[in-house]
């Protein structure tokens, strides 16, 4: 089960980029959805393809990515502000945005309605 503990994990420990592209274990995401038409791993990204030949691929490159994780139901591709699931079964897509703390700057902007 994926609840906001199991993404605050996520988050703080896949903080970082790992030095070697091995370490972000994308083969999880080829065994997976091998023989599925949704996602495809290439030199430089990682593209997901599209349920209607007109609509386009929408690709995120490997630089990006910070780790793929395996659960039960779901594949999870963490980035540094988001996380996307994708349903092993189905291939929907699900994406967490991480929330992003107020800075000083931003608070005094809103006192001062700036």
């Amino acid at each position: 089960m994926i609840n906001k503990e199991v993404i605050r994990e996520i988050y703080r420990k896949y903080r970082r980029r790992p030095k070697n592209v091995e370490e972000l274990h994308l083969q999880i995401l080829s065994d997976v959805f091998g023989g599925m038409d949704i996602v495809r791993v290439d030199d430089d990204d990682v593209v997901f393809l599209p349920a209607e030949p007109s609509e386009p691929e929408r690709k995120i490159g490997i630089k990006r990515i910070n780790g793929v994780i395996e659960f039960d139901r779901h594949v999870a591709i963490v980035l540094h502000a988001s996380i996307i699931f994708i349903a092993k079964k189905t291939g929907d897509v699900t994406i967490h945005i991480k929330d992003m703390p107020l800075t000083m700057f931003d608070r005094l902007c809103m006192k001062f309605g700036i």
